[in-house]
């Protein structure tokens, strides 16, 4: 009984330190979610490409300037 609650604690322990890598990769550093940003324009392309979709638009800037 011993032996077979060590190695389900340690297979525990295994899958837990391999889960790692896996949510460094969406850290959210990137990000400030306390200033969200709006954008109002016109989707000119959507790529769903590997391992990220995106969205490419077209937007009127302060001066009436239209930016991509």
């Amino acid at each position: 009984m011993k032996k077979q609650c060590l190695t389900v604690l340690a297979a525990g322990l295994f899958l837990w330190m391999a889960s790692g890598p896996l949510f460094a990769h969406h850290a959210g550093s990137l990000y400030d979610r306390e200033k969200p940003v709006t954008l109002s324009g016109t989707v000119t392309k959507y790529l769903m490409i590997n391992p990220h979709a995106q969205i490419h638009f077209e937007v009127k800037d302060a001066s009436g300037n239209v930016a991509t």
